[in-house]
């Protein structure tokens, strides 16, 4: 294509307040208005391509030939290409187009001698030009012929430069200096190579590319998980592209722990889910397992998640918190839980009680029923009879039959008492539960301690996602949490 006249700029590099038509019926459309229409959209799109995708090669590129031709140098793009200059415009290279080099202004072409012997860098960038002049349909005066552009050519021009492309550097990333800033545009055109002696290189490392999503966090996964790539990132490496130093105490850890301080996290985590390290070091705790650990100054954060929507107990049951001691558990429900905290309790001694106690019991402590009935020595309630030889009556209530039993007991170390779940049906008749009571000499049951008086427990939803408990009591605190979504 022949040399064509570039457009008025219209700023589109800059951040400004954008205007739309607001129509109205009997509006005058004018010019004005017809490009603020088209400037509008246009300038909406390059905005969100330079700050969302920055600028680079989309694609293409690929096959890319340097010549000489009537004194002047010329690129010839024998593939097609897609890139997005620095303003966010889109620069489309139809394959087979050949363009003439210019110097570093684009005033004018270079030749070979203006190159010499030096390597130069080559830069592409967007330039709109008129095209097609048509008569205009009305001027100043009937009798004057006046010829306007009909089209606007979305063109672009090669030029080269002696300075080499920049890019962010890891500290850049890492301090996140170039992310607080809206980023302006500039002139500066996209880098497609170097040339010298009329001989075209890519420059493959210095190219910057805009990758698609999912070809970007393809590219991760393999990088991650193939174990055949020569190029993989080991643990280490990963942790410092993500800007993670493992040498210092950090106030947060992910799922996997570095060599650095495995051994402080060791006893940890392995009372969590009973997993040890591997042979890096790291734990790996699988999808399912639901539990995550994150460190802070004065609490450890243990996440359970569930994604079937059933209440979550905390992991390994119960909780010891001392006094003034505070714990956060997070979970993915995504919208406030119910939160109900109940104190373990074990108590020792003769207590009556019912079926359901063991069953509670071994619930509790993740046993089986016959483990907890062995360890408390569970009995029949007609077996202490029985051995007191006490006359229980049928037709008496459970209280009356446990006075009975305690007058004549008298060698037994302490009273028979009702446990928590006897005590519900001490008033019904001995006949009607009589097989279904026991005698233990230890109990083990939950009580609640939410809103109860006397246990100062507070409990705090800080987020969508994150409970927080402390226990302001003056004694150490066995709790089992349970959030329901």
């Amino acid at each position: 294509m022949a040399d064509c006249n570039e457009t008025k700029n219209n700023n589109h590099c800059q951040l400004k307040q954008f205007q739309r038509n607001n129509y109205f019926y009997g509006k005058l459309m004018t010019v004005r208005d017809f490009e603020d229409e088209q400037a509008y959209m246009n300038d909406k799109r390059y905005l969100l391509n330079r700050t969302l995708h920055g600028a680079g090669i989309v694609c293409g590129f690929t096959d890319i030939a340097v010549y000489e031709e009537g004194g002047e140098v010329k690129i010839k793009f024998n593939k097609d290409g897609l890139a997005i200059d620095n303003c966010g415009r889109e620069v489309v290279v139809p394959s087979g187009i050949s363009k003439k080099i210019c110097n570093k202004n684009q005033t004018k072409g270079v030749t070979v001698t203006d190159l010499g012997n030096n390597k130069y860098y080559l830069y592409i960038k967007r330039k709109d030009c008129y095209a097609e002049m048509v008569a205009a349909a009305s001027s100043a005066s009937g009798c004057e012929e006046k010829c306007c552009p009909n089209r606007i050519v979305e063109d672009f021009v090669v030029y080269v430069s002696d300075n080499p492309p920049t890019s962010l550097s890891c500290d850049d990333v890492k301090d996140s200096s170039n992310i607080g800033d809206c980023h302006e545009g500039n002139s500066d055109g996209v880098f497609i190579g170097s040339i010298m002696n009329l001989n075209f290189n890519s420059e493959e490392k210095l190219r910057t590319y805009i990758p698609r999503s999912i070809l970007l966090s393809k590219r991760l996964e393999c990088h991650i998980d193939d174990q055949n790539n020569p190029h993989k990132l080991k643990h280490s490496q990963l942790l410092e592209v993500l800007g993670i130093d493992p040498t210092r105490d950090d106030t947060v850890r992910d799922k996997h722990v570095s060599d650095a301080d495995a051994k402080r996290w060791n006893s940890a985590i392995y009372t969590v889910n009973g997993k040890e390290p591997d042979n890096k070091g790291d734990f790996k705790i699988l999808a399912g397992e639901n539990i995550t650990i994150k460190e802070g100054m004065h609490e450890v954060t243990i996440s359970a998640e569930s994604t079937a929507g059933y209440y979550l107990e905390y992991p390994e049951g119960v909780l010891t918190l001392k006094k003034g001691e505070s714990v956060g558990i997070e979970h993915n429900f995504n919208r406030y839980p119910v939160v109900d905290v109940y104190e373990y309790v074990e108590e020792r001694g003769n207590f009556v009680g019912t079926r359901d106690d063991v069953t509670n019991m071994a619930e509790i402590t993740g046993r089986n029923t016959d483990e907890v009935a062995a360890e408390v020595e569970a009995r029949p309630v007609h077996e202490i009879a029985s051995t007191a030889r006490a006359r229980i009556r049928n037709n008496a209530t459970l209280s009356s039959n446990l006075a009975t039993l305690n007058r004549t007991a008298a060698l037994r170390e302490t009273p028979l008492t009702l446990s928590p779940i006897a005590s519900v049906i001490a008033d019904n008749r001995f006949a009607d539960v009589a097989d279904g009571l026991i005698v233990v000499n230890k109990l083990v049951y939950l009580k609640k301690v939410t809103g109860a008086r006397g246990i100062a427990v507070e409990v705090r939803q800080l987020n969508r996602n994150r409970v927080w408990i402390r226990n302001n009591s003056g004694r150490t605190l066995r709790l089992k949490i349970i959030l329901t979504a």
